[in-house]
């Protein structure tokens, strides 16, 4: 039996954390404060994989005869 062709569309989860220092009375002042900042007050992006490769959907390509 002849091999069919596949589409398979996958991925894994990324996130991105951002670091800046806040002065601030207690962290829930501090929290606020640094919600209410521009991101580009922020230290620069480090990106981290949170999980494995999963597959999202396999799709079977037509035969193109």
């Amino acid at each position: 039996m002849k091999d069919r062709e596949f589409k398979v569309i996958g991925g894994f989860t990324v996130a991105e954390t951002y670091e800046t220092i806040i002065k601030a009375k207690n962290k829930e002042d501090a929290e606020k404060k640094a919600l209410l900042l521009d991101l580009s007050k922020w230290d620069d992006c480090k990106s981290e994989n949170m999980d494995s490769m999963s597959i999202d959907s396999v799709e079977e390509l037509e035969d193109e005869r």
